[in-house]
């Protein structure tokens, strides 16, 4: 903390952006000054002591820094790192998503069908279809993906289940 200001705003007080609806934090004088505690870039999801394995769970979606829904109504983006030779593990959803390679090579196996893809690919996954990604290659790859999972929600209509390694069905949400 700096030691010549007068106010702190911590972190846990910040809005996920500027709206004239939320109440002033804090009233200051002339002179005073404010220090701002800020979060990084992935919204306090990764620390110094981070490991690969927390990469993993990242979740780089694309919301509204106002209330964090998504920026469209019935539409969500995202992206996600697959880092060298790793496969997601299997996983089926009520939503359809379309996927954009950004950044490297891999695979996609779909209801038990392997597609090939890479940089500037695009491919759709249609609902509720078993599907897993593969990096194939010894660089990291990136997948952009747009969903109809908020559109599907609204209506009640969301499931999502999951594989897991000893291939018994999880439901993720019900």
């Amino acid at each position: 903390m700096h030691s010549h200001a007068n106010h702190t705003i911590h972190r846990e007080h910040i809005h996920h952006g500027w709206n004239n609806q939320f109440p002033p934090r804090l009233t200051i004088a002339p002179g005073e000054t404010v220090q701002f505690e800020t979060r990084d870039a992935s919204s306090g999801q990764l620390s110094k002591t981070s490991t690969a394995e927390a990469l993993k769970k990242l979740d780089l979606a694309f919301v509204n820094p106002v209330n964090g829904d998504p920026v469209f109504p019935t539409l969500s983006y995202a992206a996600q790192l697959l880092r060298p030779g790793e496969e997601t593990r299997l996983k089926r959803e009520t939503a359809s998503t379309m996927y954009v390679v950004i950044e490297g090579e891999g695979a996609t196996e779909i209801a038990g069908n392997r597609f090939a893809w890479e940089r500037n690919d695009i491919f759709v996954v249609p609902n509720f279809l078993w599907r897993r990604h593969i990096n194939t290659r010894d660089d990291d790859a990136v997948l952009y993906a747009v969903s109809d999972a908020p559109l599907m929600e609204k209506i009640g209509q969301y499931r999502a289940q999951g594989r897991g390694k000893d291939g018994a069905v999880e439901n993720l949400v019900a």
